[in-house]
């Protein structure tokens, strides 16, 4: 029982800081310029395609 507890604190701990980086990153892509960030992604989108 211990364990299991500490392995689901430790799960969603790290889940609340990957999201947290990752908001983090987004904001700071934003900030710089929101139109390279797009024109960048478009060809990434359409390659997967």
């Amino acid at each position: 029982m211990d364990f299991i507890a500490i392995a689901a604190l430790a799960a969603t701990g790290w889940v609340v800081g990957a999201t947290a980086i990752a908001l983090a990153v987004g904001r700071s892509i934003k900030l710089r310029d929101q139109s390279d960030w797009t024109f960048s992604a478009r060809p990434v989108l359409s390659r997967r395609r």
